[in-house]
């Protein structure tokens, strides 16, 4: 079983590092009460422009 477990482990460098707000943006969908468009929308430039340069 742990070894399934270690095989199929992942790692998102833009939620670790926070680039762009994206680990806020994950906190704050969980408290957006249904309305993730706005959530996305109000992280979407951001979150591009961080990424883009990377």
């Amino acid at each position: 079983m742990l070894q399934i477990v270690m095989d199929s482990k992942t790692f998102d460098l833009g939620f670790l590092n926070n680039w762009g707000g994206s680990k806020d943006l994950c906190f704050n969908m969980i408290n957006a009460g249904g309305k993730f468009a706005s959530v996305i929308a109000t992280y979407e430039e951001k979150v591009n422009e961080d990424y883009g340069s990377r």
